[in-house]
């Protein structure tokens, strides 16, 4: 609203309404000036001038803006945008710089993947030489949270905005001297000032939501300049996140001992597994020596003795797993793998009476869609939801159909093979789940391809009865000592570890040898699940002239001695190892279904148990941030127990307990091992 203006060299006064001026972006456009008709008083504190930034400008529909953005591993976006226009008979100078800096990853703030916390700094300048300087910084914090295919910001920064504008004059009226409000035109003086914002402060926020190839969004942020924007960003291409290559299969040990060659240094080396040594040397072409040697000791009190032969006690433990109710799916696919147990109907009348199964958690878990069919067809009343998933990326981003089809293919198993009733069974798409696994590391995205099976009845879903194996060995640590001879230089080295063929341990170094290797190989639950025949060990040597020695193999028998848990009580104490409790994934939290497995737990607890409580983790995240997580999962299960005072040890993922390659070995990594002793003397 104008009370004054001048305009082609009339002053109009007492004018109230508005006058519509071209900006920047069009068109010829006049300066205008306007104060309050206070002529007493001209040099008032409220005079003010309005101009327009397109001053003498009389051609363009638009500038040219060119923006550069680099994005660095260190979840680090770079920007930059300038653009230089010449204007006659002056021109205009633009640049941006700006930094935004993803926070919340490198802290770990926030166990929820669609959460994000960034950080960000900008700078801006502007010039209209001569005539016009500005320039703004701006420093400030920004979070967003997606739900699907809906978002929502917020965000606050702390601004600051500077300037100055020269108004040369150069030629004047003598209705100026009298009438216009401003000293500097009636005195024919220039006309400068500095600029400055009212308000240092900028907070607001938005939301997006896409539908199909397009993307509406819309925001509201209050400062200086308050500004309401809306629109809509068209996704012409969007490239698909590159997978790694599939891994290669992890070898599985044969049931029984075969005599078989042993594998040294990639080399065939006839050995029949019980023999207890068999000497393997290269004859040397040269005069320049080069040896090694290496023997086996166990440690007893402190002191080394020469190891000669390995016990181990196998136990077979009745204990309960947790159900994992979940069925993975390869890329793009819905049809359901192979790798999960499939019947026929008539099979189905047959199938086993109790969930009781020889194995480990995963060999109980891929029986899954049959114990889930079998029991409903025992708990008449219960119902059950399959809610598909996809992985929110490449082929398979918004496709919900997909997601569908995964539900639905289960299903139509439970209904064709178990005879489960269509009404019994809800059907929910949606794509990512609800608990998604990380979305930007390859196994977070296969862990999100998958089917989800709640019901309204914990019994459908409760954990199974396993019949399992544990196994202790003796002695728990094997101390190798080795010795290498190189004229010509060490190069590396190799320690080997067989057990029927199959590799338990291997150690590589460069250099000097390693005098001592120590090998806790009671700690390590997937070795000795793997030790099934004798064990049979070697070094090789490698000189800097590229000559290769191979030591002796050494073999060291296995005694193996089968206890039943039941009868355990024997000795000095019983042992009971439970290990029931899954977490979600970077939770350290018990559900409300582990705390019903918690509590099965307790009641089978005497007063004088001695307990000992392990954590552990799959492989995705940082190493030292997986110690910390798997240490709040014991000490999670230790206080759930009423037992705050255990022993509580986190393994990390140094110790992995199922295949990571897989993402329902990965799942149940996420767990604790609750190890129970109960003294009896």
């Amino acid at each position: 609203v104008l009370t004054a203006r001048r305009t082609d060299g009339i002053i109009y006064l007492n004018e109230k309404g508005y006058i519509a001026e071209p900006t920047l972006y069009g068109g010829l456009s006049r300066s205008v000036f306007a104060a309050p008709q206070n002529h007493f008083a001209p040099d008032s504190f409220y005079k003010s001038i309005a101009f327009v930034e397109g001053n003498s400008v009389n051609m363009m529909t638009g500038l040219p803006s060119l923006q550069l953005l680099i994005g660095l591993p260190t979840r680090t976006q770079l920007r930059f945008r300038f653009w230089t226009l010449p204007l006659k008979p002056v021109s205009v100078n633009y640049f941006m710089l700006g930094i935004n800096q993803n926070i919340d990853k490198p802290l770990g703030l926030f166990e929820d993947t669609t959460m994000s916390l960034a950080a960000g700094f900008a700078y801006n300048s502007l010039s209209r030489s001569p005539g016009l300087e500005i320039s703004t910084f701006a420093a400030g914090l920004h979070f967003s949270k997606h739900w699907g295919q809906f978002a929502a910001t917020l965000g606050a920064q702390y601004e600051g905005f500077s300037g100055n504008f020269k108004a040369i004059r150069t030629n004047f009226n003598a209705d100026d001297k009298v009438n216009n409000p401003y000293p500097e035109i009636r005195n024919s003086s220039d006309l400068a000032f500095d600029i400055e914002s009212f308000t240092s402060y900028r907070f607001g926020g938005g939301i997006s939501y896409k539908f199909g190839f397009a993307e509406f969004y819309g925001s509201a942020y209050y400062a200086s300049q308050p500004i309401l924007a809306a629109g809509l960003t068209f996704w012409i291409y969007e490239q698909a996140e590159k997978m790694p290559p599939e891994p290669e299969p992890v070898p599985v040990a044969p049931e029984e001992p075969k005599p078989v060659p042993i594998i040294v240094n990639e080399m065939n080396i006839p050995a029949e597994p019980n023999v207890p040594e068999v000497s393997v040397k290269i004859d040397e072409p040269v005069a320049k020596k080069l040896s090694a040697s290496v023997e086996a000791f166990s440690v007893e009190n402190g002191v080394e003795k020469p190891l000669l032969t390995i016990n181990m006690e196998q136990n077979i433990s009745r204990h309960v797993s947790p159900l994992l109710p979940m069925i993975f799916f390869e890329d793009g696919q819905a049809e359901v793998p192979a790798k999960y147990s499939k019947i026929t109907a008539d099979s189905a009348e047959k199938y086993i009476a109790g969930d009781v199964s020889q194995g480990n958690a995963l060999d109980v878990y891929y029986e899954i869609m049959n114990i889930i069919g079998r029991r409903m067809l025992q708990y008449k009343d219960a119902d059950l939801t399959l809610t598909g998933t996809n992985s929110g990326s490449g082929s398979e981003k918004n496709n919900t159909q997909l997601s569908a089809e995964r539900a639905n293919n289960i299903k139509l198993y439970l209904m064709s093979v178990w005879g489960i009733e269509a009404n019994r069974i809800k059907v929910i798409a949606r794509d990512l789940p609800q608990k998604a696994s990380n979305t930007k590391d390859p196994d977070g995205i296969e862990e999100n391809r998958r089917v989800e099976i709640t019901s309204d009845m914990w019994e459908i879903v409760a954990p199974s009865i396993i019949l399992d194996t544990a196994r202790m060995i003796l002695p728990a640590n094997i101390l190798f000592k080795q010795t290498a001879e190189a004229e010509a230089g060490l190069k590396d080295w190799k320690l080997y570890v067989v057990s029927n063929t199959q590799k338990v341990l291997e150690k590589i170094g460069t250099g000097d040898i390693t005098p001592k290797i120590d090998w806790q190989v009671q700690e390590d639950e997937v070795i000795k699940r793997m030790i099934k025949n004798n064990l049979q060990f070697n070094i090789s040597v490698s000189d800097q002239e590229g000559k290769t020695y191979l030591s002796e193999v050494h073999s060291l028998p296995v005694k193996l001695r089968t206890i039943e848990r039941e009868t355990a009580a024997r000795g000095d104490t019983i042992t009971n190892i439970y290990d029931l409790i899954l977490f979600d994934y970077n939770k350290s939290t018990l559900s409300s279904d582990n705390q019903k497995i918690i509590d099965m737990i307790k009641k089978e607890l005497p007063q004088n148990a001695i307990i000992k409580v392990t954590g552990f983790t799959d492989r995705m995240g940082k190493e030292d941030y997986n110690q910390k997580l798997s240490l709040s999962r014991a000490k999670s299960a230790a206080g759930a127990l009423g037992k705050p005072g255990a022993e509580t040890i986190g393994s990390g993922e140094s110790l992995l307990l199922y295949n990571n390659d897989l993402p329902e070995g990965r799942f149940y990594s996420r767990t604790v091992i609750v190890e129970v002793k109960i003294p009896v003397r």
